[in-house]
């Protein structure tokens, strides 16, 4: 950054106008980042809740799979 006290008031308007163009790339960047992340966590969000579902699937059909074996068992008196 240029020393500002040694420039003119026009050098000085011009490197401010050129600090505020970058300063609003670098916030359009960062706020283009951060609407991807909520996509990103919206997605990670929608498949962990997917991943639950699957797990309680496979704990009610091995619940009834294993009641389906134990009255099997007991119905023919196997040990």
């Amino acid at each position: 950054m240029p020393n500002l006290a040694k420039l003119t008031t026009a050098k000085k308007i011009e490197v401010l106008i050129t600090q505020v163009n970058v300063m609003q790339e670098k916030i359009n960047h960062i706020s283009d980042t951060v609407e991807r992340q909520s996509k990103d966590i919206a997605d990670l969000n929608k498949r962990m809740n997917m991943g639950a579902g699957g797990i309680r699937a496979i704990a009610l059909f091995g619940g009834i799979i294993i009641a389906a074996i134990a009255l099997f068992t007991k119905f023919f008196g196997l040990k």
